[in-house]
């Protein structure tokens, strides 16, 4: 008389309560792990962007005000490795400048008494906070003495490592 009537017995109604339970666990599995890959894509795009960006600045020099020429390592005349993170070099007009990993950020001084100016700021804001922000700079010297290797490396946001990294050797033009 049971089978007659329309309906579900107690064991099918719990085996597809539990299909549709783990039907809804995946679909939020899924979307929880799309999530967390694409904001670990974007810090690596974002990481190697900013270190294009320093080396950019670093290479070909940034436009200061009151400069007419931009005086990056490319236009040096002689190099000199103070440190792995410090790096001086003189242009062909016979100017000093440095560049030096300070703190997490990226500081270029135009001039031997010059102030310091940030190419990079790690966080994006004026106080460096290791907890949030890390950069690595290495400058090493390469057979070649008139030229100089610089790798930018960016580590930890939001205390997790990520690496976007980038390396180039640069030749002085004026040597």
């Amino acid at each position: 008389m049971l089978r007659s009537q329309r309906g579900m017995t107690i064991t099918e109604l719990l085996v597809a309560s539990a299909f549709g339970l783990y039907l809804t666990a995946g679909v939020f599995a899924f979307s929880s792990f799309f999530t967390n890959a694409q904001y670990e894509y974007q810090s690596h795009i974002e990481l190697t962007n900013d270190a294009r960006l320093v080396l950019d600045k670093m290479v070909w020099g940034d436009k200061l005000a009151g400069q007419a020429n931009r005086r990056g390592i490319a236009e040096a005349s002689t190099g000199t490795l103070t440190s792995a993170s410090q790096f001086d070099y003189t242009d062909v007009s016979g100017v000093a400048h440095t560049i030096r990993l300070n703190g997490g950020n990226i500081e270029y001084r135009y001039g031997a008494a010059g102030t310091w100016q940030t190419l990079l700021d790690a966080n994006g804001s004026p106080v460096y906070d290791p907890t949030k922000y890390t950069m690595s700079l290495a400058f090493t010297q390469p057979a070649n003495p008139n030229s100089v290797n610089v790798r930018v490396v960016g580590k930890k946001i939001l205390s997790k490592w990520y690496y976007g990294s980038v390396a180039t050797q640069v030749f002085y033009r004026n040597a």
